[in-house]
């Protein structure tokens, strides 16, 4: 590194030091790129940020930690403030009120006795003088508007979060510049609901020494909230007059005299100076072990200036890990993006780290939902397989089968009577999944037993055919054996083409699981038992009419040809030949499944067809069920597998307040018509899906026993892709894939199986080169005597990719120098360059191409 080098570095960290991302937009400082009609987006610190019209967004950000988990409205303030450990709604909403305040000239009143003392005696309320922005970034949601004429505002809400310890609460920073070439007095009002939805019987007194709100519920006097700011308020009101709290016509009695349904204000004064900027900073803490745990958690964040610069660096570690990389940039975006979502719900429970169905409303954690969430948390954050593993193991009915959900705090359990569901095979496949991915020998020891007893308890649900048979009846959802399990007036057991799908898997599972063990009798006795059920499954459950799977034979025999998006699940499991897969993912391709947002549960010309009835399970659109369908086209059509995963994340950021979502939140599903999203904010098991389609299916990345396969499924008109830092075992998996005029290479520094032609390397730089334009990706990898720079661009047109190399070639040295690019057949050689002279570096990158530079050093 030269002189040169060493003062960007410096420059760079001086910068990050002083920076503080409360008192400026995110993503201000680089260029915003259209998304959508509505939707821009940007970068800041690497992460991908989003833009939109303040008026464009119908509901806000969801973010959690280990203890709490918060939801906001549309323009950024707190909607509600869940409990983890209690497992309710501890406060309700937030508001900030602006206002101006000022004296009566035209009357003689004086203010009412008992209020504070101020100059004015009155206040008027401040609007924004324009439409505003709202800047969504992964760990946290921004408002930004004017007041008159220079009053700039910018409110920052975020949910603390640095690992699995941090404690229940949630801020809200307020930054006020003056813009004006006068003095302007603002007063600004935060209030919020401080019940929630427990008892009426809210209590509150004021605690001087802190400028707080201390609010409990008399009947659960142990349940206690903090409501205050770092700097002291000028007032305060605990009262059950909620329109004179949140926008008051006087300043604040300072009373908290009223119980029963309580809202609770602060009241903040201050006079700014051209070019002047203050910050408030107000804070919602929780605790149900009492006042002095809520007063703890609370001058915690108070004492904790740096918190949002804290957060984001924890969403920063998380976020660069398991990148993929693409010539499509919004499906760029849609990996990143499904990691924060990923890591928002994953919290602390009285049985153990895990997340829950339904944040925000409910503590059960899903059986099924947790095996899925496996499937890409084992890339991301391996560790949470081990503590939900565990828990499902630990309450694991004695013949085997694995319960439908757990409550996280009670630890009761719900199983439905079922002799067999989806969650027993599903929990064989997720153990599989995460022992391949993390050689957590431990889990293996730990979870083998259950394991096998799940196993068995497939093998005994067998009917007469040798195919696994559930024997509940009735209607509803003891009578569903699937993932639809909340249809209300359906039964779908006897024999399901799902569930047996998932056995087939899971018997596979179990055989690895065994031979990892050293039984390898034990491994070919469930190898045989899979086999013997997938010739079964073709043999009895396929449509001779159609080729299509039926999906399930009934108690009665009855046999339900009904096609449904559950023709996935023969395709991913490893039960269809490739005749077959190609004729349902045809048909589920057709118009009548396949929407602009993805895959319909039921195609719109069925009788049965309900676009919005039943959660969405009788026609409306998962975008998780699309995204296992790309994973059922991948070998067939990677062009399908593709766009039918761009499909669904777009429709997040096509149109926000139309379509009712978050650009970047992962939510359940959407209308079958009108494609308007009806479920949950944010669904757990929606982002992990997406990351196992982008890592094992666009990526390629194939784990077995004792080695990773790379077979990647790359649309035939992309030239290259990225992956960097996938966890896998004790390492990572990092690589640069190119299309090249003889087929595919890959540029590596791990090993793989497979035919495609490799390149290794001894390391990837984790410092490599720092392209200056954005829609440039960039990988460096060194041997003893060589360094590869690889660029890659999601751009549509040709661009100069400038980039800065003091970290990949030393400037002390000299570097015979050749290149490659995604329009040529054959290495060009350069010439021999002083290493002085490639530390700033500028190269044309073709749109949507690559360009690979090869720096062999020259012997002295």
């Amino acid at each position: 590194m030269n002189i040169t080098g060493a003062a960007i570095d410096w420059i760079e960290t001086l910068a990050e030091a002083i920076d503080d991302p409360e008192s400026r937009p995110a993503g201000y400082a680089e260029p915003h790129y259209s998304v959508s009609e509505k939707v821009t987006v940007s970068r800041d610190g690497g992460l991908y940020v989003y833009h939109l019209s303040d008026d464009q967004l119908g509901q806000g950000s969801s973010l959690g930690n280990a203890r709490v988990w918060a939801e906001t409205k549309g323009f950024g303030e707190m909607l509600s403030l869940f409990s983890i450990e209690t497992g309710t709604k501890i406060m309700g909403g937030m508001s900030l009120t602006y206002l101006l305040p000022f004296s009566h000239l035209s009357t003689y009143d004086k203010p009412v006795s008992g209020y504070s003392e101020s100059v004015h005696d009155s206040f008027a309320r401040a609007m924004p003088s324009a439409i505003g922005a709202i800047h969504l970034h992964p760990a946290y949601q921004q408002h930004e508007f004017i007041i008159g004429d220079g009053l700039h505002i910018l409110e920052t809400f975020f949910v603390p979060r640095t690992g699995m310890n941090d404690l229940g609460t949630a801020q809200h920073v307020v930054s006020i510049s003056n813009r004006t070439p006068h003095p302007i007095g603002i007063t600004v009002v935060a209030s919020a609901g401080l019940r929630g939805e427990t008892p009426r019987d809210m209590k509150a007194i004021y605690d001087h020494s802190r400028g707080t709100l201390i609010a409990w519920n008399e009947s659960k006097p142990e349940w206690v909230r903090v409501f205050g700011g770092v700097d002291r308020p000028k007032g305060y009101w605990a009262t059950t007059d909620e329109e004179e709290a949140y926008s008051p016509g006087r300043p604040l009695p300072n009373k908290t005299d009223k119980s029963g349904d309580l809202t609770g204000s602060l009241q903040f004064d201050m006079v700014l100076y051209p070019r002047e900027r203050r910050k408030i900073r107000i804070i919602m803490a929780f605790s149900p072990q009492g006042r002095n745990e809520a007063l703890s958690a609370y001058d915690s964040n108070c004492s904790d200036g740096a918190s949002l610069k804290h957060t984001i660096e924890h969403y920063t570690d998380t976020l660069n890990v398991a990148t993929v990389e693409m010539p499509d940039n919004l499906l760029t975006h849609g990996v990143q993006w499904a990691k924060a979502c990923l890591l928002r719900p994953f919290s602390h429970y009285k049985i153990g780290e895990a997340f829950t169905n339904d944040p925000g409303h409910s503590s059960n954690i899903v059986g099924r939902d947790m095996a899925w969430y496996i499937h890409g948390s084992d890339f991301v954050k391996p560790e949470a397989g081990c503590s939900m593993l565990r828990i499902f193991a630990g309450h694991q009915r004695e013949d085997g089968l694995i319960p439908e959900y757990i409550n996280g705090n009670s630890g009761k359990s719900e199983d439905f009577g079922f002799n067999i569901n989806d969650n027993t095979p599903l929990f064989l496949m997720a153990v599989a999944h995460h022992i391949k991915a993390t050689a957590h020998w431990d889990c293996l020891n730990d979870l083998y037993e259950s394991a096998c007893k799940a196993g068995e308890c497939i093998l005994a649900a067998r009917d007469e055919n040798g195919l696994i048979k559930c024997t509940a009846d009735g209607l509803g959802p003891k009578s569903i054996v699937g993932w639809r399990n909340v249809l209300q007036n359906e039964q779908i057991t006897g024999v399901v083409t799902e569930v047996n799908s998932e056995c087939y898997a899971a018997l596979q599972s179990l055989s690895e699981l065994a031979r990892l063990k050293g039984y390898r009798s034990e491994g070919d006795h469930y190898a045989d038992e899979a086999e013997k059920l997938k010739h079964a499954i073709n043999k009895h459950l396929i449509n001779p009419k159609n080729g299509l799977y039926v999906r399930n034979i009934d108690l009665m025999g009855n046999v339900f040809t009904q096609a449904t998006a559950d023709l996935v699940f023969p395709l991913i499991c490893g039960v269809a030949d490739a005749d077959t897969s190609e004729i349902v993912n045809a048909r589920l391709a057709e118009r009548d499944f396949m929407s602009d947002a993805g895959i319909r549960v039921l195609p719109i010309g069925n009788p049965h067809y309900d676009p919005s009835f039943e959660s969405g399970c009788l026609g409306g659109v998962w975008p998780g069920v699309t995204w296992w369908y790309s994973m059922s086209a991948a070998k067939i059509d990677p062009k399908m597998m593709a766009e039918s995963l761009k499909r669904a994340y777009s429709h997040y950021v096509a149109n926000p307040k139309v379509y009712n979502t978050v650009p970047g939140q992962f939510s359940e599903w959407s209308d079958g018509q009108t494609l308007v999203n009806r479920g949950m904010r944010l669904s757990p098991w929606e982002p992990p899906r997406y990351i196992w389609a982008a890592v094992e299916g666009l990526a390629g990345i194939k784990m077995a026993l004792d080695h990773v396969a790379l077979a990647p499924e790359l649309p035939p008109d992309w030239m290259w892709l990225r992956v960097h830092r996938v966890s896998y075992r004790d390492g990572h998996l990092s690589y640069f894939l190119t299309r090249e005029s003889d087929g595919m290479h890959v540029y590596t520094s791990n090993s793989f199986t497979g035919s495609i032609r490799q390149h290794h390397y001894e390391e990837e730089l984790q410092r490599g080169p720092e392209t200056i334009t954005t829609g440039i990706s960039t990988a460096a990898f060194r041997n003893d005597n060589e360094t590869l720079i690889c660029l890659g661009s999601n751009l549509t047109m040709p661009a100069i990719g400038p980039f800065l190399a003091h970290h990949a070639l030393n400037a002390s040295k000299r570097y015979d120098v050749s290149h490659l690019n995604s329009h040529e057949k054959n290495w060009e050689d350069i010439g021999t360059m002083n290493g002085s002279s490639l530390q700033r570096i500028a190269v044309r990158v073709e749109g949507r191409g690559y360009a690979l530079y090869r720096f062999s050093e020259v012997k002295k």
